[in-house]
């Protein structure tokens, strides 16, 4: 496996001479309810640097799900967290002490165990990414299938290449593009149903 769970505890202590090192393996948050969300989000608590977080939305039964999830988990790798797995020499817990710290933090959602929580997301289509700004804000969200993959690498490049303040902006854009789109549906089924009004009394009049 490759991701960290609450099965695993990830630290950044080192490694004694009674622990057993199992291997290395990238970082991905396995995140479970929408505290987990939050958690990570706000970060690690002594990041130094600003990154950006990204979340892949997935279920387990998704042949195209499987397929990308082999891609993030090479992204991860690249450019994400490293941790070294041990198996504790005093008890027989698996350890994961991050060994290096990556340009971006990784994480995943499963659908059918948070359907709340990825409905209340926005998220209808599988697999989907979010990508957020160091302070958590939605920089950007969209449908990412193995095709695709080239796709999230372009947007990965861009966004990392901005300084945290221009990623803040574009997050408050993105925002406002939502908020704009949210109104314009709106308005247009105000205009539906305001024409299917007219329609009826049109019948009616007619029939009368």
């Amino acid at each position: 496996s490759t991701t960290s769970s609450s099965t695993t505890t990830t630290t950044k202590r080192k490694v004694s001479d009674q622990d057993q090192v199992i291997g290395t393996r990238p970082r991905i948050v396995s995140i479970e309810s929408a505290e987990d969300y939050k958690a990570f989000l706000e970060g690690d608590g002594d990041d130094e640097e600003e990154r950006l977080c990204i979340v892949k939305f997935y279920a387990s039964w998704c042949k195209s799900c499987q397929k990308f999830g082999e891609q993030y988990k090479r992204i991860a790798r690249e450019i994400g967290d490293l941790e070294e797995v041990t198996m504790s020499g005093s008890s027989d817990d698996e350890v994961a002490s991050v060994v290096r710290e990556g340009e971006i933090r990784m994480g995943e959602i499963e659908y059918g165990s948070n359907t709340e929580l990825c409905k209340s997301l926005g998220v209808t289509k599988l697999p989907t990414v979010h990508i957020y700004s160091s302070k958590g804000k939605l920089v950007d969200s969209f449908r990412c299938g193995p095709k695709k993959v080239s796709v999230l690498l372009d947007k990965l490049d861009m966004y990392m290449s901005m300084s945290p303040a221009e990623v803040d902006f574009e997050a408050d854009m993105y925002e406002g593009a939502l908020v704009g789109d949210s109104i314009l549906d709106a308005l247009n089924e105000e205009i539906s149903a305001a024409a299917a009004v007219s329609d009826a009394a049109s019948l009616l009049g007619a029939s009368s």
